[in-house]
């Protein structure tokens, strides 16, 4: 399969970089934000080591996984998709390292909003090429009945994929509005996307063993 070098490259100078800027780091860094954006837990200096090494920890992992995927084969009909997908998760998480590197270093930032529009990008990225993924055992929806048929899996990606899309149209909206309802509407939509695909793919599913047993 083709490989995303120029993402593995990103990321050692991304870690190179923390590196450089590990001595100039505080002893306690700031390592979560509550829903209002402000600072509610910290940890050690070392923690920035480690969110500075896990895009190059991400990367050699989702080189392995369509080695050791028994569903290997399919891994070459969605290259482009894969890496698209692989190329989103390690940029979101390059990304939400400086953010949180920043402002560890005494920069003002809101790191809630920037957080916010990362996820969503990220589940625009994947709801695109989400429909594209083929038939496999480690990434894309997982039910018992995607896994059991491919064309369960592929009706549910289709569905999963405009989801995904909506889902993250609602966080870039939602990273510029203040409130507690809008936190509500992000945990509702959640737990309808899941849930709602869990089903779907049920239904799917029995519908096509329905079809197959009358013939």
């Amino acid at each position: 399969m083709k490989q995303n070098k120029w993402i593995l490259y990103l990321s050692l100078i991304s870690f190179a970089a923390t590196i450089v800027v590990y001595r100039l780091l505080p002893d306690q860094i700031p390592i979560h934000w509550n829903a209002s954006g402000e600072i509610d837990n910290y940890g050690k200096r070392y923690f920035s080591l480690i969110m500075g090494a896990l895009p190059i920890a991400l990367y050699y992992m989702m080189i392995i996984i369509p080695k050791i995927d028994p569903r290997r084969d399919n891994y070459f009909k969605h290259t482009k998709a894969y890496a698209m997908i692989q190329m989103a998760i390690i940029l979101f998480f390059i990304g939400i390292h400086w953010v949180t590197t920043a402002v560890a270093l005494g920069y003002e930032m809101d790191v809630s909003r920037y957080i916010i529009i990362g996820v969503g990008l990220l589940f625009l990225i994947i709801g695109k090429y989400m429909p594209q993924l083929k038939h496999n055992y480690f990434v894309g929806i997982k039910t018992p009945w995607t896994l059991a048929s491919e064309v369960v899996w592929k009706k549910t990606h289709q569905v999963g994929g405009s989801l995904f899309i909506l889902f993250g149209i609602l966080m870039v909206i939602s990273a510029f509005i203040k409130g507690i309802f809008i936190v509500f509407v992000i945990i509702t939509s959640v737990i309808v996307m899941v849930f709602g695909l869990f089903g779907y793919s049920y239904i799917i599913y029995c519908k096509n063993d329905k079809s197959i047993q009358g013939k």
